[in-house]
C-alpha cells in the first residue's frame, strides 16, 4: 500500500503504536485514521473526549460520569456539567465511538448505560496522542482578588478565609485517597499533582494574604520570628 501525503504516514505509524500497545489486528487499528475527517477533527481535548476517557474505565450513565468530574480522577483539572455531557455522549454515539443501552426502571424514565465502542478507544488514543494545549487558569476568586480594592475589607478577608479552608481540606482530602486508593501510575501522578497545587496554594494565601488586608500582619510578624 503506498500513502503519498504526510497524514496517511502518520495513520500508519500511530495505527503501528495501536497494534503494538493494544494487539489489534491492522483493519481495526487502520479504521479510525482513514474515517471521514470529520469524525476524526472533532476530537481535540473537550468533553466528548473527556466523556471517551470517562467510559474507558467503564461502562456509565450521564450522571455517574458527571461524578467523575465531581469526585472522581478528573475533578481537579476539569469541570463540566450535565449540558456539555449529554449532547458529547449523543454526539459520540451517533459517530459510534459509544454505544447506549437503555435499561427499563419502574416508574422512573429509562437508565441510559454508555460503553465505548473499539473506535472510541482508538479515537481517545488519537486525541491523547496530541501535544496538550498550555493550561488556563479560570478562577472566580482570583478575578475578584485582582478588583479587591473595590471591596470591603470585611468581605475580602470572609472569601480568603474560605478558600484557604478549601484549599487545605483538598489537598488532605486527596492525602487521604492516595493513602487508601489503588490506581494505575497515571492516575497516582494526577492525584498527586492536584494534592500539590492546592497545598502550594494554601502556602501562597498564607503567605501574601497581607498584600489584600491591611490590617493583616504579614508572615514573620505573625509568626513572631
Amino acid at each position: 500500500m503506498l500513502v503519498h501525503d504526510a497524514g496517511g504516514v502518520k495513520a500508519i505509524f500511530t495505527s503501528i503504536y495501536l497494534i503494538d500497545i493494544y494487539c489489534l489486528d491492522i483493519n481495526t487499528a487502520m479504521r479510525y485514521f482513514f474515517a471521514p475527517a470529520a469524525i476524526r477533527t472533532n476530537l481535540s481535548m473537550d468533553t466528548k473526549t473527556l466523556c471517551l476517557a470517562a467510559l474507558s474505565l467503564g461502562d456509565a450513565t450521564g450522571y455517574e460520569i458527571k461524578k467523575q468530574f465531581e469526585e472522581g480522577p478528573l475533578s481537579h483539572f476539569y469541570r463540566t456539567g450535565f449540558g456539555s455531557i449529554y449532547p458529547a455522549l449523543n454526539e459520540l454515539s451517533a459517530q459510534g465511538l459509544a454505544t447506549v443501552t437503555a435499561h427499563i426502571q419502574e416508574n422512573k424514565p429509562d437508565k441510559k448505560v454508555y460503553a465505548l465502542t473499539a473506535a472510541g478507544r482508538h479515537a481517545l488514543v488519537h486525541a491523547l496522542l496530541k501535544r496538550p494545549a498550555d493550561d488556563q487558569v479560570r478562577s472566580e476568586f482570583l478575578v475578584m482578588m485582582a478588583f479587591s480594592a473595590l471591596l470591603p475589607q470585611s468581605f475580602i478577608a470572609s472569601v480568603v478565609d474560605d478558600r484557604l479552608k478549601w484549599y487545605r481540606n483538598e489537598a488532605e482530602r486527596i492525602g487521604r485517597l492516595l493513602a487508601t486508593e489503588t490506581v494505575g501510575p497515571g492516575r497516582r501522578f494526577v492525584r498527586g499533582f492536584g494534592r500539590a497545587i492546592y497545598a502550594a496554594a494554601a502556602r501562597y494565601i498564607e503567605d501574601n494574604r497581607h498584600l489584600l488586608l491591611a490590617g493583616d500582619p504579614e508572615p514573620n510578624r505573625r509568626t513572631g520570628s
